[in-house]
């Protein structure tokens, strides 16, 4: 984990590409093989990362790493604190009343991609 701030030029840009309507939202991967992406993975497609398909996976990866977490080049170009969107000041997520602990996990509690713009956009700085 760690980078000192998120940046803002990029929470912008992500933001737009998630309100764009470009993107299905879908749940528990970057980008599923019907084409649904989780907002993690907007940020991953926004960035110019190319998905690939793994034998064995039912989804698409970017970079080396999981299926659902930020590879670190999309963390170091972006300034993410955490590769699932943790606050970097340890506290959780609020959104209309409900808690979570980091952006993976408000976009597969189905929260619209447009309400966790709004919260990105407000909080660029804590992620």
């Amino acid at each position: 984990m760690g980078y000192d701030t998120m940046k803002k030029e990029a929470a912008k840009l992500w933001c737009k590409a998630l309100r764009s309507g470009l993107y299905t939202q879908g749940e528990l991967a970057l980008l599923t093989l019907e084409g649904d992406f989780c907002c993690l993975g907007v940020a991953c497609h926004m960035v110019g990362q190319v998905p690939r398909k793994v034998k064995g996976m039912d989804c698409y990866i970017f970079g080396r790493e999981s299926d659902s977490t930020l590879p670190v080049s999309v963390r170091r170009a972006i300034g993410l604190y955490s590769s699932l969107g943790h606050r970097r000041d340890g506290k959780r997520i609020e959104i209309d009343g409900n808690s979570y602990e980091h952006l993976g996990a408000v976009n597969d509690s189905k929260v619209s991609f447009d309400e966790i713009a709004d919260y990105i956009e407000a909080n660029w700085e804590a992620l």
